[in-house]
């Protein structure tokens, strides 16, 4: 009689997800002795199904290749057979199932979250004159398409050992980095305010201050304010050349107590310290236990806010990523964001580019010409992923190379579970 083991697919599969079809490989690969009678997906539950009991070895073993179960589907297979022959005909492709070869010169409307080909073409070129250097970035909606880049292809005319390169560049956010910034003075008088921190800086959002001589005598007194002028939270209050509080840990300091000009001020710039989110290595956000030192500006439940998706090799490992969110493609927007600072979350959040992958690099031009990237293996286009074309002229005017115009376009094929 046959006998099922079940697994909890979000808890018990390392990321999340089984693919029937190679976890039978893995299990036929194994040492496990009891044959293999079928692999069920039911809900949330994967059910394997042997002829008869395992042994107390073979269940060990079992839990072994679940554990490290990428969830990855194989290369699929394709089987026709020949009409005249009735022999078997097999074709082996990279093409994931469920996706159509999509071959296409233009990106996505990322302002359109369905849409499929309506972006910026794939082409960019140079004018004499133009900066030696540019760039030029492509997008593709993958949160809810899922999509594969397979091979490319480039066309280029009156180059000159021009250079181009195409790398895979995080998308980013806009953020400010938490403390109190420098005063900015605008008057023609005295110019003699300091700030400092008396305490964290504790508000809900970054906020500028405006602090505004509004008489003059002995002592001269001041306003302020936090919306550029529009009312005053305290307005008459005497300097007294210590430090005195606006609120959330904001003090200020007068050098001198009289010989101000009315209506001259200064504007300071605060950024709340109680955030959750770091700064590290200059590019990557990481969670904060309100000791942050950054105030992250862009909206992250955006469907471009910011957040990356971290996909798995090919053995199954996931990079270190420090924030896990549920998309939900009814709304169009990210819930439940939340760091995940062991590392073993889902997406990452970059403050700044990085090359996280390399597809062409430098390839050098000249004259017209059009190559083909040829390959057999696919690579996932992974949500928050922006391809990045940089153009590079070649001036070396010792060996004759003077600025030219040159052009060069491409285009790519694509696996897409929809391509219309």
């Amino acid at each position: 009689m046959a006998t099922k083991y079940s697994y909890t697919i979000e808890t018990e599969f390392p990321n999340g997800k089984a693919d029937p079809s190679r976890l039978t490989q893995e299990i036929q690969e194994s040492g496990i002795t009891t044959a293999l009678e079928y692999i069920a997906i039911d809900g949330g539950e994967c059910e394997i199904w042997f002829k008869s009991d395992l042994s107390t070895k073979d269940q060990t073993t079992l839990d072994g290749i679940v554990a490290a179960h990428s969830g990855e589907p194989l290369d699929t297979v394709e089987v026709a057979y020949d009409r005249t022959t009735g022999k078997m005909r097999v074709h082996q492709t990279s093409r994931q199932p469920g996706t159509k070869t999509f071959f296409t010169g233009c990106s996505d409307d990322t302002t359109v979250l369905t849409d499929v080909g309506s972006g910026p073409s794939w082409h960019s070129y140079h004018k004499v004159g133009d900066a030696t250097l540019n760039y030029v970035y492509f997008d593709f909606n993958a949160i809810d398409n899922g999509t594969w880049i397979h091979e490319g292809y480039i066309t280029w005319k009156d180059c000159m050992f021009d250079v181009v390169s195409v790398d895979i560049v995080p998308r980013t956010i806009t953020y400010e980095v938490s403390g109190i910034g420098e005063p900015t003075f605008t008057g023609s008088g005295l110019d003699d305010i300091d700030t400092t921190a008396s305490a964290t800086l504790d508000m809900t959002y970054p906020t500028t201050y405006r602090v505004s001589i509004d008489s003059d005598g002995t002592p001269d007194t001041f306003r302020w304010s936090k919306d550029g002028g529009s009312t005053w939270e305290e307005q008459d209050v005497a300097i007294t050349g210590g430090l005195q509080l606006l609120e959330h840990g904001i003090s200020i300091i007068f050098d001198a107590t009289t010989g101000h000009t009315i209506g001259d001020r200064w504007d300071i710039r605060a950024v709340p310290e109680n955030t959750t989110f770091n700064l590290y290595g200059g590019y990557l956000i990481i969670p904060a236990a309100y000791d942050g030192n950054i105030f992250v500006t862009s909206d992250i439940t955006q469907c471009h806010g910011g957040l990356v998706k971290t996909t798995p090799t090919e053995d199954g490992i996931m990079a270190p990523s420090y924030w896990n969110a549920d998309w939900n493609s009814s709304t169009g927007l990210f819930e439940n964001v939340a760091p995940a600072p062991l590392g073993d979350g889902n997406y990452n959040i970059f403050a700044a580019e990085i090359s996280l992958a390399k597809f062409i690099n430098r390839l050098p031009l000249l004259g017209d010409g059009f190559v083909l990237l040829q390959t057999s293996d696919v690579e996932e286009w992974a949500h928050g992923w922006r391809a990045r074309f940089m153009q590079e002229t070649n001036i070396d005017a010792e060996n004759g190379f003077t600025d030219h115009d040159w052009y060069v376009s491409m285009y790519i094929v694509l696996h897409r579970e929809k391509i219309a």
